[in-house]
């Protein structure tokens, strides 16, 4: 699914104040030891 159609989709089911205004597909997210994803040290891509 690309990031344009995860927008449609979310904003067919959610209210207008809701849904994501920007998606960005990573490989893989930041884990502590625990395994648990570290929200902190998620970054948005450097634009190009």
């Amino acid at each position: 699914m690309q990031p344009d159609e995860l927008v449609e989709f979310a904003k067919q089911r959610l209210a207008a104040y809701k849904y994501p205004r920007h998606i960005w597909l990573v490989d893989e997210l930041p884990t502590g030891p625990s395994g648990k994803i570290l929200k902190r040290a998620i970054r948005a891509p450097a634009t190009s």
